[in-house]
């Protein structure tokens, strides 16, 4: 898993300039779990006992960065901005400064998704999908998290992307592919359920 993550960072840092896999050193015996790039030169990786790596040098070096938790770390995501979150078992880490330095909550969740995301209108917002159906979601504006029990399948995944003034469409994948939904920016705690085209029978209700 370890040389899986770094090796795939790799060649995105180079932009697959040709075609040669390297083996790079990350300097942890730690399972990786997650990979985000940050821009051509840099990128993070999260995994086990909290472990956060930072390459500022297209993945030849990797240095260790607090994340202040021994917990298991599953996922990481960037905005345009550098703000950065890694959630994991029972605990989300924040930045601010493009993964630097972190700071730590603890939460009651299993968290294993997420997705940071900058808007010109609403600022930073942050989207968490936990392997019991729930989704976490916190908008700037607001200065609040938003719990939402979605459904009972594991959100493997999630992603956000900016289309206007008050709104911004959502992508959250459950472990059968069910789903698809839409997130109104206002109010945060409204969903509106779509069935997945491929499987038109399919629904979370």
């Amino acid at each position: 898993m370890k040389y899986f993550t770094l090796l795939f960072i790799v060649i995105a840092l180079n932009q697959i300039s040709h075609s040669q896999w390297q083996t790079q050193n990350s300097g942890t015996t730690e399972n990786l779990y997650d990979a985000t790039i940050l821009n051509q030169t840099s990128a993070v990786v999260v995994g086990d006992n909290g472990t956060i790596l930072k390459t500022t040098d297209k993945g030849n070096t990797w240095n260790f960065k607090n994340s202040g938790t021994t917990n298991r770390l599953n996922a990481v995501s960037f905005s345009m901005m550098g703000e950065g979150v890694a959630v994991g078992n029972g605990v989300i880490c924040l930045s601010t400064d493009a993964g630097e330095t972190w700071s730590d909550s603890s939460i009651d969740k299993n968290a294993i998704s997420v997705s940071s995301f900058y808007s010109e209108f609403w600022g930073w917002n942050i989207l968490i999908g936990c392997d019991d159906g729930t989704l976490l979601y916190y908008g700037e504006t607001y200065n609040t998290w938003i719990d939402t029990a979605l459904s009972n399948e594991p959100v493997i995944a999630a992603g956000m992307t900016d289309v206007g003034l008050h709104v911004s469409p959502v992508i959250v994948a459950t472990k059968s592919f069910t789903c698809n939904t839409y997130l109104p920016i206002y109010p945060t705690s409204t969903w509106k359920l779509y069935n997945n085209q491929l499987n038109p029978g399919d629904s979370l209700t």
